[in-house]
């Protein structure tokens, strides 16, 4: 059984963490960059002789590898975006059997230690005490479908009992991690699934949700650049009651009722390193969660990379609902390193409908600067976007789980606004005050090595 959760309602009541905001790093801080009209003031950087537009990661057809090392030149929170969530049931809903599988190709090698997952509970989500979850690494059939190899004996194992209370976690928590007992180490580069399969002596009145980040068809798939090989969900599924072979389907490759899914998973491994994607949360919700901004309200990512990068160039998920110009610049304190204008000539923003909600469509622009700039490793910068004249643009903000226990979110960067005079991290709730753990929809791209 598969439903879309809409994340500003229904995670309300799934997320008490959420109650817990804390206070924001607001900001009394310099105004937003000028537009290139009015900043004498501001030192911009030399303009290159000739564009950096080949050393930007555009994507490909089929997308890259997760060990590409043009993937790896991407740097930022918009490699994975999210415009929902979906849950699939495991366990028989409907006289139907549900499994899922989270196919994954490994970027390391070593043995799996844990799983952390986003459990979704409460009414629709689960029932019952959410059942005995099973959880098997599987190594790939090789074929071209790329299904879990169930005839193998499984890499590592692990039992997940939530214990739910009124279907509802209670002693149990939506972020639970899941120990794993391995026997065989994962490969770099090989394919794997994680399946999960109720094992409950119930598991029609026992069941529990795993939750899965969507998009919008028209946004293309949540992760732009990579190959949906390396990163999905496959739903398997079956008549209860009957000696049926299990079919498969996957929900990255192609849409499911309009829309692409990808796996909220971290894998942990006994030396410590961990790998996955897991933002948890999205603003992009009209009426609710998206932001419209304007020359009096830029908005900027506060980036601190944890290790050097030369940036040759940006991507960013917007649209304009009036047509117009976008001014961006980076900045590192008062100094401007590069700036720019990105242009539409004409109103380009959309929405897709999407179960009770309906979401925004954005096009992505990829924008190469105009000379190279060096990010040094715990310093601040930030790439500021500011709209021209009387222009309006529209984006989605996302929390991400960084706060949560989920290590691979990505944490180097924070969305901010400018709200009266201040500069302060975006509340991704109610765009009112400050929040935390929040990010634009940008992507650095580094420059070739």
């Amino acid at each position: 059984m598969i439903k879309t959760i809409q994340a500003a309602g229904k995670l309300l009541c799934l997320l008490s963490l959420l109650a817990a905001t804390s206070p924001a790093n607001a900001q009394a801080q310099r105004q937003p960059a000028k537009s290139a009209a009015d900043s004498a003031k501001s030192r911009p950087a030399p303009t290159a002789r000739g564009s950096l537009q080949d050393d930007l990661v555009l994507p490909s057809a089929s997308g890259y590898s997760i060990n590409d090392p043009l993937f790896k030149r991407l740097y930022g929170p918009g490699v994975f975006v999210m415009d929902a969530l979906a849950d699939i049931n495991i366990g028989v809903v409907k006289g139907q059997v549900y499994l899922a599988s989270h196919r994954f190709r490994s970027p390391v090698t070593g043995k799996v230690k844990a799983a952390q997952l986003y459990w979704a509970a409460g009414a629709g989500y689960s029932a019952g005490n959410g059942g005995t979850i099973s959880l098997r690494i599987y190594p790939d059939d090789g074929s071209t479908n790329h299904f879990p190899n169930l005839s193998a004996s499984p890499l590592a194992t692990g039992i997940y009992t939530p214990g739910l209370l009124f279907g509802r976690h209670i002693r149990s928590s939506f972020n639970d991690s899941v120990a794993m007992g391995s026997v065989v180490a994962l490969e770099t580069d090989k394919i794997y699934h994680l399946v999960y399969e109720n094992i409950d002596a119930d598991p029609a009145g026992n069941y529990i949700g795993v939750n899965n980040v969507v998009t919008v068809e028209r946004n293309g798939r949540p992760a732009r650049w990579l190959n949906p090989i390396d990163w999905a969900t496959l739903i398997g599924y079956k008549t209860a009651q009957r000696n049926e072979p299990l079919t498969w389907r996957d929900a990255s490759l192609s849409p499911s009722s309009g829309l692409y899914y990808a796996p909220i998973l971290q894998l942990t491994l006994n030396d410590g390193t961990s790998f996955g994607a897991a933002d948890i949360e999205t603003g992009n919700i009209e009426g609710a969660g998206l932001w419209t901004i304007e020359a009096s309200q830029p908005i900027r990512e506060r980036f601190t990379p944890a290790a050097d990068r030369l940036i040759s160039g940006f991507s960013i998920h917007t649209s304009t609902p009036t047509g117009g110009q976008l001014q961006w610049s980076i900045l590192q304190g008062e100094t401007v390193l590069a700036t720019g204008v990105i242009s539409e000539p004409s109103a380009n923003y959309g929405s897709q409908f999407n179960t009770r909600i309906s979401q925004g469509v954005f096009k992505w622009y990829d924008v190469p600067l105009p000379t190279k700039v060096q990010f040094k490793a715990g310093t601040t910068y930030d790439l500021q976007f500011k709209p021209i004249a009387s222009s309006q643009w529209r984006l989605a903000d996302e929390y991400n789980g960084s706060d949560q226990r989920f290590d691979v979110s990505f944490s180097q960067s924070q969305a901010q606004t400018w709200v009266s005079g201040n500069w302060i991290n975006a509340n991704h709730r109610k765009h009112i005050g400050a929040g935390r753990a929040s990010n634009w929809r940008i992507v650095l791209h580094s420059a070739r090595s």
